[in-house]
């Protein structure tokens, strides 16, 4: 499972490694979205959240 808090419209996407997450980057830039970033986890802010 996995849960996502942004303020507005935030997306995340996995990828199988990082030149399939830059291709993907690079298509979201071509249609129009200029805010994407590709980043490897966990990155400052995220945090992994057990239930048991």
């Amino acid at each position: 499972m996995t849960v996502l808090s942004g303020s507005g419209p935030t997306v995340l996407g996995l990828a199988r490694d990082a030149d399939h997450a830059r291709t993907i980057a690079h298509e979201l830039r071509e249609r129009g979205h200029d805010a994407v970033a590709v980043v490897h986890g966990p990155v400052a802010g995220a945090h992994v959240v057990r239930y048991e």
